[in-house]
C-alpha cells in the first residue's frame, strides 16, 4: 500500500509559511504563464518563423513544468529544506518573475510597433 509518509500539507505554528506561499505562487505563475503563452502563440503563429515558433513552444512547455514541479516540492517538502535550498528557490522565483516580465514587455513592444 502506498502511503505518503513525511509529507506535511499544513503549516506548523513555527513553520515556514513563506515557503509554502512561494510554492503556491509557483503553481499560480505556471497556470498564468501557460494561458498567456497559448494566447500569444495563437495570435502570432502566422507571423513567426518555424524555428522561432519551435523555441517558443519548447519554452511554453518546459517553463510551466519546472514551475509546477518546484511548486509541488516546496508545498509538500518545504519545511524540510535547509535554508540554503530555500534561498536558492527564492532566487529562482526572482529569475522567473524577471523573465516573465521581460517576455511580456517584449511582446507588448513588438505588438505596438
Amino acid at each position: 500500500m502506498f502511503t505518503l509518509s513525511q509529507v506535511n500539507f499544513g503549516v506548523r505554528p513555527t513553520g515556514l509559511i513563506e515557503i509554502k506561499l512561494i510554492g503556491t505562487l509557483y503553481l499560480v505563475l505556471g497556470v498564468i504563464y501557460v494561458t498567456l503563452m497559448l494566447g500569444w502563440l495563437s495570435q502570432r503563429k502566422n507571423t513567426l518563423t518555424i524555428s522561432i515558433l519551435t523555441i517558443y513552444i519548447i519554452q511554453g512547455v518546459l517553463a510551466p513544468i519546472c514551475l509546477f514541479l518546484c511548486g509541488i516540492i516546496l508545498i509538500m517538502q518545504g519545511w524540510r529544506l535547509d535554508p540554503l535550498i530555500q534561498f536558492e528557490q527564492f532566487i529562482l522565483l526572482l529569475l522567473i518573475i524577471y523573465l516573465s516580465f521581460k517576455d511580456i514587455i517584449i511582446n507588448f513592444i513588438s505588438r505596438n510597433w
